[in-house]
């Protein structure tokens, strides 16, 4: 299923996809320590690192609107990454929540 979504380029050279779902305001998505939370209304973001110690901090560089297409969509979250109000692809498939 085809959707407007953001992609969100990290520091680590990953890029993480996101597809809030129809009729909401805002997404959140927590990967690896940072937490994105996306205003699907306005397209803007804030970004946190919730990691105080252990591997390095993960950080945006870049950010742009994109089409994404959800393929085979897991309704539960792994380790990794984990996303309230949409869709994300962390890099291991579609996760919605």
């Amino acid at each position: 299923m085809k959707k407007i979504g953001y992609a969100f380029l990290l520091s680590n050279e990953k890029e993480l996809l996101i597809a809030p779902e129809k009729g909401v305001d805002t997404c959140k998505i927590v990967h690896k320590g940072i937490e994105i939370t996306l205003n699907a209304e306005h397209g803007s973001f804030q970004a946190k690192n919730r990691r105080t110690s252990g591997a390095e901090a993960l950080s945006i560089v870049g950010f742009r609107k994109t089409e994404v297409n959800i393929a085979q969509s897991k309704t539960v979250h792994s380790l990794d990454c984990t996303v309230t109000g949409g869709c994300c692809d962390c890099g291991d498939g579609w996760i919605c929540g």
